[in-house]
């Protein structure tokens, strides 16, 4: 994530989550009635697509659910190699999440939460092979080789966030800290799929728009 997207999601987590803040803060009763929201996040901005619901069960429970998907294309034209076609990375992504609002105007599912998570992926390569020195691999008739890999990637982690409200529109804001558990120790090469099929321990940023019915 670059240096602006990383400054943008705090400023927004710190506009969320403060106490007061504005009409998001003073809702009356009646609205803690509508116990469902359906959101997204950025759609497309990092090449992925998130879509979640979220229902309330109590008045500071609430349970979310998330499906994502991603992609990626790289590309190697050159003067010298020819590429017939781009390599390219997609995945896969459940979400289930607890959360608990607190907070003397905290109502699931507005305002201030902390809560716990569980993320599963499934990542594909499909890309170009490279010796040590990165250079293409070709076979005895000169063709270059394609290899596909997958890895699947079990992400635990918390967070604490915020989701205000304007009418029937939501917005959420929140940040996380996980640990990430892939099924191989050997990651990906190119920079966001090293990232996604990397171990250790990682930082979620998130930011999302709904609905709340």
């Amino acid at each position: 994530m670059n240096p602006f997207s990383m400054k943008f999601y705090l400023l927004v987590l710190s506009f969320a989550v403060l106490p007061g803040a504005g009409q998001a803060q003073t809702v009356s009763d009646s609205v803690f009635t509508r116990r469902n929201i359906v959101k997204s996040g950025p759609l497309f901005v990092f090449r992925s697509i998130s879509l979640f619901y979220e229902r309330a069960v109590s008045e500071r429970v609430s349970w979310v659910g998330g499906l994502g998907y991603g992609w990626e294309f790289y590309r190697y034209d050159n003067n010298s190699t020819p590429v017939p076609s781009p390599g390219n990375y997609h995945f896969e992504r459940i979400t289930v999440e607890r959360r608990h609002y607190f907070g003397n105007r905290s109502r699931a599912p507005l305002n201030t939460f902390w809560g716990v998570y569980s993320r599963f992926a499934r990542l594909t390569m499909d890309n170009y092979a490279f010796d040590d020195k990165g250079q293409f691999v070709r076979n005895q008739t000169g063709e270059l080789l394609k290899e596909k890999r997958q890895i699947y990637v079990l992400t635990p982690g918390g967070m604490v966030g915020g989701q205000a409200r304007l009418g029937r529109l939501t917005l959420e804001a929140f940040l996380g800290l996980q640990v990430q558990l892939p099924s191989s120790n050997r990651p990906f090469s190119p920079s966001v799929a090293e990232a996604m099929s990397s171990g250790g321990l990682g930082v979620r940023l998130g930011l999302t728009a709904g609905y709340l019915f």
